[in-house]
């Protein structure tokens, strides 16, 4: 499985890069996310818990962090353990790209899934991925303290009839 990704977010690259290495923010940003201990050095053991296509998955795992070149981008691999759901497995390139008024945060995932998960289809497991990325980034950006700049209006702000109305 393969998703690449990037969203703008309203915040210096400094800011995004802390907050990428801080266990509470990660924590606080990756959904289903029960904890996240560790530091980018010795590395970081994560429990994260989630819904996939009525499969309900508990994963425990271990990431690393390399290939750092503070705060353009880094690389991250990991692998986690889900019992009898199976077992998932990759890496990811991110990059911190500066832009007016902001970052530009991608991210390029190599991941595969053994067990229950690889009786999936690769459509759904890719979805849930894509999904994941997407409520992963938004918080990322509302961690910060940054709206990203591409985010739909708020409920209540001025939609379509509301700008036509005046």
């Amino acid at each position: 499985m393969q998703v690449t990704y990037e969203r703008d977010i309203g915040a210096p690259p400094e800011v995004l890069w802390s907050a990428l290495l801080t266990p509470a923010v990660l924590q606080a940003c990756m959904p289903g996310c029960e904890s996240v201990t560790g530091s980018p050095e010795a590395g970081y053991d994560a429990v994260v818990g989630f819904r996939l296509a009525g499969i309900r998955v508990h994963l425990s795992g271990r990431i690393i962090v390399t290939d750092m070149d503070p705060p353009h981008s880094l690389h991250i691999t990991g692998e986690g353990k889900g019992g009898a759901a199976g077992l998932v497995r990759g890496g990811a390139r991110v990059t911190l790209t500066p832009i007016p008024g902001g970052t530009r945060l991608g991210y390029e995932i190599d991941g595969a899934v053994e067990g229950r998960l690889s009786q999936i289809s690769g459509r759904i497991v890719s979805g849930v991925a894509h999904r994941l990325a997407d409520e992963f980034f938004a918080r990322l950006g509302q961690s910060v303290g940054a709206p990203s700049p591409d985010a739909p209006e708020p409920p209540g702000g001025k939609g379509w009839f509301r700008r036509l109305a005046g």
